[in-house]
Order: C-alpha cells, then sequence, then structure tokens
C-alpha cells in the first residue's frame, strides 16, 4: 500500500487524507477538501464519503493484523473523564459539532460495542458508565 499524505495534529495522531486530494498551504484538511472541491456539496460529499471509506479499510487491516498492539488512549479525553486525577485540566480545544439522532438499531449497536470496550479498556480509563 502507498503512503498517504499525512499531518500531525496536536495529540500526537494524525490526519491522514485518503480522498484523493493533494495537500495544500492550509493546515485545516477540510479547508483542503471545500477548496478542492470549489464549494460543491455533491464534490464534497462524494470525496469525504471516498477518504472515509478508504480509511475504515486502512483501519481494519490494522485491526486484523498480527501485528496490531492495541488502540491508542486520546490524552485529552482520558483526562476529561478522570477529573479527579486531573482537577485542573482544561480542554482549550474549539469545535463545533452538528448532532443528529440516530435509529434505536445504531444506538442499540453502539451500547453493545462499548460494553465490549470495557472488557477491553486498560484500568483507569473509564470513570462510569453514562446512562442514556
Amino acid at each position: 500500500m502507498a503512503p498517504h499524505p499525512e499531518s500531525t495534529v496536536d495529540n500526537g495522531n494524525t490526519f491522514e487524507d485518503l480522498s484523493g486530494i493533494a495537500s495544500s498551504l492550509s493546515d485545516n484538511p477540510y479547508d483542503t477538501l471545500i477548496d478542492a472541491c470549489k464549494n460543491q456539496t455533491e464534490e464534497i460529499q462524494a470525496r469525504y464519503a471516498k477518504h472515509r471509506e478508504t480509511r475504515n479499510g486502512v483501519q481494519t487491516e490494522k485491526f486484523r493484523s498480527k501485528a496490531f498492539s492495541g488502540v491508542s488512549i486520546d490524552s485529552t479525553l482520558h483526562k476529561l473523564v478522570n477529573p479527579e486525577r486531573y482537577p485542573n485540566f482544561a480542554d482549550t480545544r474549539h469545535c463545533l459539532v452538528f448532532w443528529a439522532r440516530p435509529p434505536s438499531s445504531v444506538k442499540s449497536l453502539i451500547a453493545d460495542l462499548q460494553q465490549q470496550l470495557l472488557t477491553v479498556a486498560p484500568s483507569g480509563c473509564v470513570r462510569s458508565k453514562r446512562k442514556g
């Protein structure tokens, strides 16, 4: 598999552009996507779908590999869910998120996956189970 262009983000993870768009001068991958698609909604959706499908394939290969050593814990989320261990931690990131309500079948699948993840999560990473 050919290497993909990467840009490093502050948490040590990388964003790999798998949409087929060449990198730009912007540090924001969404700016690059929008510019490359000339702000055309259908093109943005098609390119992001390509990115998502390719990323899912790459991640599936990694998870199924015998060399897979485990997941990386997001340090910011870890600190947010453990305020007793990090009482002065403040998340300084800014993000705009659009939420949608998934159907009950998706919520049930997510709940099952979360329960499975709890069985393999390192000790201290999970504070409490949320109701909902």
